[in-house]
């Protein structure tokens, strides 16, 4: 691992009451599958209408899935540090997280691990590395990361330029009905 690993028990610097005073109608805006697991209350606990501090929804499960070490939950504290919400923003505090859970095999992390080393935030730029997390979350099926791939084949970024792999994965994001990856497509005819 590149960034050292926080503490498991205690996400250092996040501020749970700051996370709960963000109430209904003024949430952060999540993409799909983003905050799942939440801070490991259940998932949809960050979804707008439930505060966290509430608990787990009924029927969820129980706290404690990042003291357990669940990829998700870890994915989603990597979000947190990442989008600085509760916390301050952290890149290397993210990384951290989004590789602990890319370990289990999460594509959710693998992709934005993917997504953190084609910007180079909080790490040295690295397309090939990049490249290589996008591979792993696209074979697992996530459109985001095959869309990546498709743009990183296609602009040739941590390998050769080649349009026949960026049409196939654009391809793939497409059938998953990620509305972009046509776009992709289309500018290579």
């Amino acid at each position: 691992m590149s960034a050292s690993v926080p503490s498991v028990a205690s996400p250092a610097g996040l501020d749970l009451a700051k996370l709960g005073g963000l109430g209904p109608g003024r949430w952060p805006a999540l993409q799909p599958g983003q905050a799942d697991i939440g801070l490991g209350l259940g998932p949809g606990s960050l979804q707008p209408g439930h505060d966290p501090r509430a608990g787990p929804r009924r029927g969820q499960p129980p706290a404690g899935f990042v003291q357990q070490g669940h990829a998700g939950a870890e994915n989603n504290i990597g979000l947190l540090y990442f989008q600085g919400l509760g916390t301050a923003q952290d890149y290397s505090r993210a990384t951290a997280w989004f590789e602990r859970a890319a370990e289990q095999g999460t594509a959710a992390a693998e992709n934005n691990l993917g997504s953190i080393y084609l910007n180079g935030l909080g790490v040295t730029k690295d397309y090939a590395h990049a490249l290589s997390w996008f591979r792993k979350a696209a074979d697992q099926g996530n459109p985001n990361a095959q869309h990546s791939l498709g743009w990183m084949y296609q602009e040739g970024l941590g390998t050769a330029n080649d349009y026949a792999q960026a049409i196939a994965w654009y391809s793939k994001a497409a059938e998953e009905g990620f509305a972009a990856a046509e776009d992709g497509v289309g500018a290579i005819y």
